[in-house]
């Protein structure tokens, strides 16, 4: 993903303004993503029938880690366990894929039934430590939706911890307003703290509601 740089002043404007923005900017721009590792991924050979996921086919336990949300307090692989999560890495200034993922997501969990949607949550890293708090990340996951999670941490942990996922990110330059580069696939981790598979984009909320929906019907709590 290629981002365009802000304007000077840009995080100056309220949070709110920003992102409905970012939103309607979002709307008009093709998604494109930079580079993700996807040399140990392969297609579901199972019955099922997903659109843009691909599982893989021996998961990985996901390594400790921790990072800092919103209010503080620690987040741990043991926060993953439990739920199905989906996992978005990006940064609050990113005018385009960011705003509309994240916005996909909150319309994919709204979409899934009761059973489903209590067993998935989202979570979102924010991956420009420099300029995003965790408080920061916090505010602008809940616009879209108050239950998504946000986090962040210092690139000594977040870089290690994203290439766990298959996912990477990179400065796309060195001035004041600089864009960040990164994945624009969303992570899947399975409630057993596994690296379970991608969702590629594009994204649309429909196909990843069902994508999710058959995933969590046939694998319950992982495998």
């Amino acid at each position: 993903m290629n981002s365009p740089t802000p304007s000077p002043g840009h995080g100056r404007l309220p949070i709110v303004a920003v992102l409905l923005v970012a939103v309607l900017a979002g709307l008009g721009l093709v998604i494109w993503q930079r580079t993700v590792d996807t040399s140990s991924v392969r297609p579901s050979t199972s019955a099922m029938a997903l659109h843009t996921t691909l599982l893989y086919p021996e998961p990985r336990p996901v390594p400790d880690f921790q990072l800092d949300r919103a209010d503080g307090s620690p987040l741990t692989q043991a926060d993953l366990n439990g739920k199905w999560t989906l996992l978005f890495i990006g940064f609050t200034h990113c005018p385009d894929v960011c705003p509309t993922t994240l916005s996909t997501l909150a319309a994919a969990l709204k979409q899934l039934d009761a059973e489903a949607s209590t067993s998935v949550q989202i979570l979102f890293v924010s991956v420009d430590p420099e300029r995003d708090s965790p408080q920061r990340a916090g505010e602008y996951a809940a616009f879209f939706d108050p239950r998504i999670i946000a986090a962040s941490a210092d690139h000594a942990r977040l870089e290690p911890f994203t290439r766990s996922l298959g996912l990477v990110y990179a400065k796309a330059d060195d001035s004041e307003n600089y864009g960040v580069d990164h994945s624009a696939s969303i992570s899947i981790i399975s409630p057993d703290g596994r690296r379970f598979g991608l969702i590629r984009p594009p994204h649309e909320a429909r196909k990843v509601a069902e994508d999710v929906r058959a995933v969590v019907a046939t694998y319950g709590a992982g495998r």
